[in-house]
């Protein structure tokens, strides 16, 4: 007894397989990971030779079909089919701006900001490795962070990347925050 895949959609899979004699019903098994332990659970019975097995086609899933007679034991147990896949997920991602954070403490006015993916090219020992951060108070190489003491409730501050600095500071479109 083999599984035969007869249709899929993003939502689901229809399997079909050739009947056993003295099957009273079939029980169609699945699992969405494939190991020696891996333990399958039953999606459903049917008494048909087709079953529509309903989950996101996005990830292979790993059915199998177990024959069972009127008793309920097993005739006869299909090998593993693996669904392929339907459906591509694609991920959801916000634009994000440089999100400047400043806040007052004891040693100073904290700042910190998101880094940019086009400054990022991997990451070292001390965390991302991205291409240096600069601002009218501090450069920073291998951080997102920087206590500057000097800086007084009523100033305003930048932070841009070095690669942006040239066309950024001309065009003028680098963002201010007050630094409260």
């Amino acid at each position: 007894m083999n599984l035969t895949l007869l249709a899929q959609d993003a939502r689901s899979t229809t399997v079909g397989w050739q009947p056993v004699p003295g099957a009273a019903c079939y029980a169609l098994e699945w699992s969405d990971r494939m190991s020696d332990t891996v333990r399958f659970r039953t999606a459903g019975q049917t008494r048909d030779c087709r079953f529509r097995f309903v989950r996101s086609t996005h990830i292979p899933y790993y059915l199998r079909l177990r024959a069972l007679d009127e008793a309920g034991s097993t005739l006869e147990l299909s090998p593993v089919l693996t669904t392929p896949l339907a459906r591509v997920l694609y991920p959801q991602l916000e634009a994000l701006d440089r999100g400047l954070v400043a806040v007052a403490t004891s040693a100073g006015v904290f700042l910190s900001w998101r880094l940019l993916r086009s400054e990022v090219d991997g990451d070292t020992a001390q965390g991302m490795n991205h291409i240096g951060l600069g601002n009218l108070l501090a450069y920073s190489q291998f951080q997102n962070s920087f206590i500057q003491i000097l800086l007084s409730h009523n100033e305003f501050c930048q932070c841009i990347g070095i690669s942006d600095y040239q066309e950024m500071s001309s065009r003028r479109e680098a963002r201010q925050h007050l630094c409260t």
